[in-house]
């Protein structure tokens, strides 16, 4: 979105309903304004976590949600507040459902397509994808219950909310990504400003927490999330200009977040003795 950006293909004060037809009835906040993109992109948009028609069943409680069925919950959901302010995350506003339903509208292409022409080959992800392959699956880490560890679950198929976390990858490609994520350069800049604070120490950019950290003493460019049987963490600490990435095939994210810390605590206290070193 931040490429999308920065060539003028996409704006952060476009309204969410010029992405989509026009006979789609849009929710709209209770001051009658319309959902912006950067509403969306901010979780400011008041929309709900997931889409109110989505009958989440255990152990795939997404699959099967078709495009159809996203807008119709669009249509559906109320908003009896007013958006733009309030940090408030939905899986369903970032989610294929939404935001990056309108991306590919706008491009006119399958959102997986744009993924893969903007990020994945351009960086060379070679392990990466939307689609769950036969490939990918034979070289998948095996997934675990968040409810009962040694118990196996299977992988999600979020069909149309893939674009809420259906990357199937590996470290080596989220390294390259994190990479890229740390150059100097005007993507990076949109991606990383500042556009919605959360509280005092806490901000929201595109598709990133920015945080001023008191537990580490740093800011970080941070984001992290689970499904059932997947964890992950991505880090980037502008400062160090280190960057740290934590892959889990155990899905309870609030869980292993703690551990994911713990390491990067851990990795920052020796770069800083490693620095001190340095200077001495």
């Amino acid at each position: 979105m931040a490429q999308l950006i920065s060539e003028n293909k996409i704006a952060l004060t476009d309204t969410l309903a010029h992405f989509f037809p026009s006979n789609l009835k849009f929710p709209k906040y209770a001051n009658n304004d319309p959902i912006l993109i950067k509403d969306l992109a901010t979780h400011s948009a008041e929309l709900p976590r997931y889409p109110t028609n989505l009958k989440r069943v255990d152990p795939d409680p997404i699959k099967g949600y078709s495009y159809e069925e996203m807008l119709d919950g669009l249509e559906d959901t109320k908003i009896d507040t007013i958006g733009g302010y309030r940090f408030n995350y939905s899986n369903f506003g970032y989610g294929d459902g939404v935001l990056a339903t309108a991306i590919q509208n706008r491009i006119v292409k399958d959102f997986s397509k744009i993924l893969e022409q903007k990020i994945f080959e351009p960086y060379k992800m070679n392990n990466i994808s939307l689609v769950l392959t036969t490939e990918i699956a034979n070289e998948l880490s095996t997934p675990y219950l968040s409810v009962n560890p040694p118990i196996k679950t299977e992988p999600w198929d979020m069909g149309s909310m893939s674009g809420a976390g259906n990357v199937f990858s590996n470290v080596e490609d989220m390294s390259k990504f994190l990479l890229q994520m740390m150059k100097k350069n005007e993507v990076n800049r949109i991606q990383q400003s500042r556009l919605l604070k959360i509280n005092e120490n806490s901000y929201y950019g595109l598709g990133c927490f920015i945080i001023d950290s008191k537990k580490v003493n740093t800011t970080l460019v941070y984001h992290g999330g689970d499904v059932d049987g997947y964890s992950s963490s991505l880090k980037y600490y502008p400062e160090y200009d280190l960057g740290t990435i934590v892959l889990t095939n155990y899905g309870e994210g609030r869980i292993v977040s703690g551990v994911f810390m713990e390491i990067e605590v851990y990795v920052l206290e020796m770069l800083r003795e490693e620095n001190k070193t340095k200077k001495n």
